[in-house]
């Protein structure tokens, strides 16, 4: 699935603050607003592409942030819909077109407001383990066991940083279903 994020808009609203800056990149507790996007979407494993649909005043803000997505491994297109001010923007449907036949998309599409805040059910657990890992063996008997708890959609391990990373479904699991099956294995954990 192909994920486009509609951020071409000026926020007029919200003048002086985005006079010369994209309101989706405005920062919040540490992270731009498509930082929080992307990387909440990035964890049900569902969306294969982004597209970012930016304006032509706005466009090299949107391309440093595209480039450090890049950097990060995400597969990440940028558009600029060659508008300039509010007054001949193109609007989300036509940039929405833009996109598709500029890139000729034919997957199914998850089309975004790059400016809202967006919670999917995924849910990030980082944990440490009493005893601790001490080799490959021990991070192979984790991922073994902890996959078969319900909800659980990806688990990495490490034993330099001591940490054991879960991405899970919190509709379907809650943390002391994971605290029952360490236990199970022989391992107590604590959120880190």
């Amino acid at each position: 699935m192909i994920c486009v994020l509609l951020a071409a808009g000026y926020a007029t609203r919200m003048y002086p603050l985005t006079l010369n800056f994209p309101k989706p990149l405005l920062e919040s507790k540490g992270k731009t607003i498509l930082d929080w996007m992307v990387d909440d979407f990035s964890l049900g494993g569902k969306i294969s592409r982004y597209v970012v649909i930016s304006n032509h005043k706005y466009l090299p803000h949107f391309e440093k942030w595209v480039e450090l997505k890049r950097e990060q491994g995400f597969v990440m297109d940028l558009l600029d819909d060659r508008s300039t001010d509010n007054d001949n923007r193109l609007g989300a449907v036509k940039d929405i077109e833009f996109a598709i036949d500029e890139l000729s998309l034919s997957d199914d599409l998850l089309v975004l407001a790059g400016n809202t805040f967006a919670k999917t059910s995924a849910d990030t657990l980082v944990v440490t383990t009493q005893p601790q890992m001490h080799c490959q063996n021990c991070e192979k008997k984790i991922k073994s066991n902890i996959r078969f708890v319900n909800g659980t959609k990806k688990i990495d391990t490490s034993v330099e940083d001591q940490k054991v990373t879960i991405v899970y479904d919190c509709k379907k699991a809650k943390y002391n279903d994971y605290v029952e099956a360490f236990k199970k294995i022989g391992y107590d954990i604590k959120k880190k």
